[in-house]
């Protein structure tokens, strides 16, 4: 089953993320009540990029009676990204096919009354530059990019590098006040957090590890009902964004340091991860430090591609 958001594709710059996780929890259930006719079902949400506000968000926004969001067992944030500091780099950057087109919006919108935020459209000849293709409301564009962050931060500027701990607060540590996130078989609730630490989509002032630390923090500033960051957690070494490449610390990186923590992670939180899961992982554990050995550069293609379709099959069993 593959759950279509109406923020995916060219929706994304019409819609917001509040509309994203309604939509997520109407899936769960669905999933839960028609196709697995069990509200036992276990249910993992695993945000990659962008997706990972989507995940934060569900696990930490306050809850409505119009969309009741179905508890989950476990989140997962990889390479969670800033839009705002991706923007900001561009923002920076002298390069006046990037840097021109974003004051200009800046401006254009000072123009607009609030009020009708929602329903204009920003020229594309300023937002492609910036943004992509995709039509894009002055909403939309203000959550993203987020101007008056960090005093003031808008909805989806979650993992920006100089917010303010009271912002923290009021995302992170709000993870545990929800309780949308079930209590594991080991404990108490917890939440992966993978960061690539070669990530080519934007430099971090703030170092990886200062980013984990405060918001491990922020996690469990609810004393009633705090919140764990899983001990898996951690900068994952030579992980491009979305854990590509042909080098073998590259596919270290994704075979070995990404997924040995997503399987002890779901481990963790629900059980049921076989034998044959480990296996595989092991084979390509044991296969990357035979290369490493021989002083292969690049990991045989045809070997990387067999590993991920048998990963593949694991993961659509479980």
């Amino acid at each position: 089953m593959h759950v279509q958001l109406s923020s995916a594709m060219k929706g994304y710059g019409t819609s917001d993320i509040t509309q994203d996780i309604n939509e997520i929890g109407l899936a769960i259930t669905y999933i839960r009540d028609v196709i697995r006719k069990g509200q036992s079902t276990n249910v993992v949400l695993l945000g990659q990029s962008t997706g990972c506000q989507d995940t934060l968000h569900y696990v930490s926004a306050p809850t409505s009676n119009d969309y009741l969001r179905p508890k989950v067992q476990g989140a997962i944030l990889q390479a969670p990204l800033s839009d705002r500091d991706c923007l900001m780099v561009l923002k920076a950057n002298k390069d006046p096919e990037r840097k021109e087109p974003f004051e200009k919006c800046i401006r254009l919108i000072s123009t607009i009354l609030e009020e009708e935020h929602a329903a204009y459209l920003l020229p594309l000849s300023l937002t492609v530059p910036l943004l992509g293709r995709a039509p894009l409301c002055i909403s939309r564009f203000l959550d993203l990019a987020s101007p008056s962050s960090p005093d003031n931060p808008r909805q989806e500027d979650f993992f920006s590098h100089d917010l303010k701990e009271s912002r923290l607060k009021e995302t992170f540590g709000q993870v545990g006040t929800r309780q949308l996130l079930e209590h594991t078989k080991a404990g108490q609730p917890s939440v992966l957090v993978l960061i690539s630490e070669s990530d080519e989509i934007v430099s971090k002032p703030a170092t990886a590890h200062d980013l984990l630390r405060r918001w491990e923090k922020a996690l469990a500033s609810d004393p009633t009902h705090p919140v764990n960051l899983h001990r898996e957690s951690k900068c994952i070494n030579d992980g491009a964004h979305d854990l590509s490449g042909e080098s073998l610390a590259q596919q270290r990186a994704m075979l070995v340091s990404f997924r040995g923590a997503l399987l002890q992670y779901i481990d963790d939180v629900v059980g049921g991860v076989d034998e044959l899961a480990y296996g595989i992982y092991e084979q390509g554990k044991k296969k990357i430090r035979q290369f490493e050995e021989e002083g292969t550069a690049d990991m045989s293609c045809n070997y990387r591609k067999v590993l991920l379709r048998q990963l593949a099959l694991i993961h659509r069993s479980q």
